[in-house]
């Protein structure tokens, strides 16, 4: 009973009742003892009239709300008192049932376990303060209680009643509350009750989901408090999983009930008085201290659970470091694990850059890696040492070590590591050393390919040097052909060459370099031009021998000529002879000279034949030119009519009706080029219509194909001409509708201000004069009203265009080389990417800091230097605002080409 003696009320309990030393009249301190908790920052505000008479009846509303609660908390705590004692004393209305003092008294001396005066059982007034003064009397030895009289208890004052039961079950109830807290040594941390009992509610229910007390209000509101208690101290008795926090009024009747029927707890709250914004903080405090009493008097035979603690605290750090050595093992050999599938990984990169980065990694694993797994190790079989040091200081059993998890099992890891660093070690350095051997090979491919593809050049340029056609003498001829012999020697000499070449690609090839395809492409162009090369000496060769034949029968006609005149000159004399010898002998002459006549014939017939042999090949060269006249005139074509499908599907519509305008023009432009090219493109087909005939099955194939190609390109090109058209009148009919809209709102809005105006005349004549201007814009709005009607009809209009004018899909251009369905590069072939397209812009769109490679779409004659189909040249500068690159092809030469004839080569197929 001493602590209760000795009790003295910390600051925030002489909060609770600071209402008994106020002077202030009755009803203010009613009010002030229970207002509702209002900031420091609000009560500075200044009180509007108008308000105050509200905020007073909704401060009483809410008084009187906490006031009923309070009662049914506090008299419900009262009859637990009582149950509990033995004493069939059940109250129901405390603001009466306490005026006679006697269970008042009766109160005090079972919860303060002491005896005090005997109270008078008379029923008039002055024995009624009498022992409520006996009460209070006491309740002053051990509590400060100034201003509450027990004149106060007689006349059922609500307020101090409820103020003196709560101060009674502050100083009894929660007060007894204490906290040890051990820092360093034991010590008892003196707090105040409500402060105490909090911290005391926060060590039971943290860890627990949804829980967190920071106050004796919201936080119980869920429920889960309540249960977070019970289940802390008897787990067996539910399952807290299976709460939700979403059920406040089942969370809050199992618990009541709960701690009723297990613990004998009385439920002093109800739940409709706890799922409330803010539930009564003071009622709450009650009955949390049911809880901490009861569950306080669990901690019977302490000593012996201390000591039983240590043991188990010693038992449970032993198994935690048996717990920590398995885990550390487990750590250690799944690093091991994943560490040797790691190295023994052999899918190493191409790149002698990434090979040196990977490397590099290796390095970095041996030198910072693996040294703290190293330690760690150690560290492993220092803690097992201390471990089995303990269970032998404490007369434990010896740990048996799990299957798989012993130093030998550790040891057998170790070694695996061990190896597969060393097998990945020596695995890197012969990668390292191949691809290095590759990149050596490769640049020396580089080196002898640039020797090769010289040397091709200048042979084609001194084959193309040789004009047969201007030789005029059979030795010459015979000159030019011994010259072209002697050169086909030398190429045939270097053939060796240009397969040690093709070895060292296919050496390449099967070492797996990184840039192999472009070495197979390099390789692959070279041995075209190897093989174009040998076809052009070929060419030349029956060409020269095609001029020394005619040569040939040229000289026989002169030879056959002048023989012929001698003969004629012969024949022709007139001398019969006079003798018989003479006669016989003229007899002869002409008998020889009808033989070499006869001769002459045979010749003369061989020579035609041998020229009507020329002649057919002349009319077969003629064909052929027609032939590759047609090819260009397609390519040609080919290339105007994708140059304006580009055009097309870069131009935008604009943004307003000026540039919708201008562009409309611009279309009407390229519909009058369209139709100018028209009869160009009709002509075309009409003589590979002609050509069909007369070619071979090749070449008939060839014309159709780009027959058919021109024809879709044709059609596909009208059908984009005739929807860019309907999308620029779909774009100008909405533009125009918007700039109706604007200017129809502009006039709507100058007229606003005269309707919404409050000026409604100060005299007789400013109001009719205002009445007139009112009538005026009546009749001017029901004259706009056929030009609203008419913007609603464009409206509809405008609706329906919208999906025209909508981004339109990027679709591809059918060429030459896609009508066949061949998988090589063509001439004229579009890329599936529009990022690939140097005339789409995407690529060739800012000044190059690197030169690039490109490929010739179309063949190209308009320049000082021609170039064919599919010739590869570099892409010097290029200017995003103009519509030509400069270029270079591998000769040197520089010139301004179209951008729509060039291809942008990708990386992966760019020469080396």
């Amino acid at each position: 009973m001493s602590h209760l003696r000795a009790f003295k009320p910390t600051w925030n309990e002489r909060q609770e009742v600071v209402y008994l030393r106020t002077p202030w009249p009755l009803e203010r301190r009613r009010i002030s003892f229970y207002k509702l908790k209002i900031s420091k920052q609000d009560q500075r505000k200044p009180i509007r009239m108008a308000g105050e008479e509200d905020g007073a009846g909704r401060v009483r509303e809410l008084q009187e709300q906490r006031m009923a609660v309070q009662k049914k908390t506090f008299t419900k705590w009262m009859n637990s008192v009582f149950s509990k004692n033995g004493d069939s004393v059940n109250l129901t209305d405390v603001y009466s049932e306490l005026k006679t003092g006697v269970v008042l008294i009766r109160l005090l001396e079972l919860i303060s376990r002491e005896k005090l005066h005997a109270p008078s059982r008379r029923n008039l007034r002055v024995h009624f303060l009498e022992n409520n003064s006996i009460a209070i009397n006491f309740l002053k030895t051990k509590i400060r209680v100034d201003l509450i009289g027990p004149e106060n208890v007689v006349d059922g004052d609500r307020t101090l009643i409820l103020g003196l039961l709560w101060i009674i079950i502050l100083r009894f109830q929660i007060g007894a509350i204490n906290l040890e807290e051990t820092g360093g040594g034991v010590s008892v941390a003196h707090r105040s009750a409500k402060e105490a009992l909090l911290i005391w509610c926060q060590r039971k229910t943290s860890g627990y989901d949804g829980v967190d007390v920071h106050d004796f209000s919201s936080s119980w509101r869920d429920g889960l408090a309540f249960n977070a208690l019970i289940h802390a101290h008897r787990p067996d008795l539910f399952d807290y999983r299976r709460l939700r926090d979403d059920d406040p009024r089942g969370n809050l009747s199992h618990a009541f009930s709960l701690a009723e029927q297990e613990f004998g707890i009385m439920q002093l709250l109800e739940v409709e008085d706890i799922v409330v914004p803010h539930p009564d903080e003071k009622s709450i405090m009650t009955y949390v201290s049911l809880y901490y009493h009861y569950f306080s008097k669990m901690k019977q035979g302490q000593t012996v659970q201390k000591r039983v603690a240590k043991i188990v605290g010693m038992l449970m750090e032993l198994d935690d470091m048996k717990v920590q050595y398995e885990k550390m093992v487990s750590d250690l050999l799944c690093w091991i694990r994943a560490k040797v599938l790691q190295l023994n990984d052999r899918n190493f990169p191409n790149s002698l850059r990434e090979m040196q980065t990977l490397m590099t990694a290796f390095k970095t694993y041996r030198t910072v890696e693996k040294p703290p797994k190293y330690q760690e190790r150690g560290a492993i079989e220092a803690h097992l040492f201390s471990l089995k040091t303990q269970l032998a200081a404490n007369n434990q059993r010896a740990y048996n070590l799990p299957e798989g998890k012993t130093l030998g099992d550790v040891e057998k890891s170790w070694v695996l590591l061990e190896r597969a660093e060393h097998e990945r070690e020596r695995a890197l350095q012969e990668a390292l050393l191949r691809l290095q051997n590759l990149e050596q090979l490769a640049q020396k491919f580089g080196r002898k390919a640039a020797l090769r593809e010289g040397y091709l050049q200048d042979t084609a340029r001194l084959i193309c040097r040789q004009d047969v056609r201007s030789l005029c003498s059979l030795d010459d001829a015979h000159a030019a052909g011994r010259r072209l012999e002697a050169l086909a020697t030398d190429v045939f000499a270097r053939e060796p060459r240009f397969s040690a070449l093709r070895d060292m690609a296919a050496s390449i090839e099967r070492g797996n370099y990184h840039s192999k395809e472009q070495v197979i492409r390099r390789q692959e162009r070279i041995s075209q031009h190897w093989r174009d090369l040998l076809q052009q000496l070929q060419e030349q060769k029956g060409l020269l021998g095609n001029v020394v034949e005619t040569l040939s029968i040229l000289r026989d006609v002169e030879l056959v000529s002048q023989e012929l005149k001698e003969l004629q000159s012969q024949a022709g004399s007139s001398v019969m002879g006079r003798e018989l010898a003479e006669a016989e002998s003229l007899l002869q002459q002409q008998d020889l000279l009808e033989a070499q006549i006869s001769a002459h014939g045979e010749t003369i017939t061989a020579i035609s034949r041998a020229a009507l042999k020329v002649f057919r090949m002349r009319k077969q060269l003629e064909a052929q030119l027609r032939l590759f006249e047609f090819f260009h005139d397609c390519e040609e074509l080919e290339a105007w009519l994708y140059e304006r499908w580009l055009r097309l599907q870069t131009a935008g519509l604009g943004r307003d009706l000026n540039q919708i305008q201008l562009a409309v023009n611009k279309h009407k432009v390229l519909e009058a080029e369209l139709q100018a090219q028209e009869s160009l493109y009709q002509g075309v087909l009409g003589r590979g219509q002609d050509l069909v005939s007369k070619q071979s099955q090749v070449s008939q194939r060839a014309v159709q194909k780009w027959i058919r190609t021109l024809k879709k390109q044709w059609s596909h090109l009208s059908d984009e001409v005739t929807g860019r058209w309907n999308r620029l009148q779909a774009a100008a009919t909405i533009k125009q509708y918007f700039a109706d809209v604007a200017e129809a709102n502009s006039w709507l809005s100058d007229r606003k201000p005269l309707l919404t105006s409050e000026d409604h005349g100060k005299d007789e004549s400013s109001t009719a004069a205002l009445l007139q201007r009112h009538l005026r814009l009546q009749k001017e709005m029901s004259a706009y009203g056929a030009e609203i009607k008419r913007l609603a009809e464009q409206a509809k209009s405008a609706a329906v265009l919208t999906a025209l004018t909508g981004e339109q899909q990027q679709n591809k251009m059918l060429q030459y080389s896609d009508s066949s369905g061949e998988e090589e590069e063509g001439p004229g072939a579009v890329t599936s990417s529009s990022s690939a397209r140097v005339g789409k812009g995407a690529v060739i769109s800012s000044p190059q800091r690197q030169e690039s490679k490109a490929k010739v779409r179309f063949t190209y004659r308009r320049g000082e230097v021609p170039w064919e189909r599919n010739e590869i040249v570099t892409i010097v500068n290029t200017d995003p605002g103009e519509d030509r690159v400069l270029a270079r092809d591998n000769r040197g030469n520089q010139q301004l080409i179209p951008k729509t004839y060039l291809t942008l080569l990708p990386p992966a197929v760019r020469s080396i």
